[in-house]
């Protein structure tokens, strides 16, 4: 059995792109936690940790409905995002009205509080990213003389 040769491969590449009239990337989900910011398991994780008070009450709450709701995974980020925006639309945002022991008002306070602290985890994070690697990709794709349009697509 022949080893994976890098270096072959990347020549191959090299040699099918200098010829080709389109190009097209498609980065997945690990291109980012490459680079060093984190995934949605440590996001989640993170943000689950620096709840206080009633948001972290209704951050469990939310939590282990989910998990009894969709047991045979890890619940993230996302579903108690998803869950939280469901009651702050059943209950109309009202503080009278409640779901899971969670009023209106309290669900919209943690959506906020939730997507404040994403953006504050993710925006110190993208400060610390070595991006010296992108940026020669980058520079490299830009140099490409074509007629035809340069396409990126990612799965995040």
């Amino acid at each position: 059995m022949e080893k994976f040769n890098v270096i072959r491969e990347i020549q191959e590449l090299k040699n099918q792109l200098s010829y080709s009239k389109n190009i097209g990337f498609f980065f997945g989900a690990g291109t980012s936690t490459a680079l060093g910011i984190p995934n949605i398991s440590d996001l989640s994780d993170s943000i689950e940790e620096s709840l206080t008070g009633d948001l972290s009450k209704n951050f469990q709450i939310i939590k282990k409905d989910l998990e009894t709701t969709l047991p045979d995974r890890k619940i993230n980020i996302e579903d108690i995002l998803n869950q939280t925006r469901r009651i702050r639309e059943i209950t109309g945002e009202k503080e009278e009205k409640e779901y899971l022991e969670i009023n209106g008002r309290s669900a919209k306070e943690l959506d906020v509080n939730i997507c404040n602290k994403i953006y504050e985890i993710i925006s110190k994070k993208e400060k610390e990213v070595n991006l010296q690697n992108t940026m020669k990709f980058l520079a490299w794709l830009n140099m490409q003389n074509r007629d035809f349009s340069k396409e990126i697509y990612t799965s995040n």
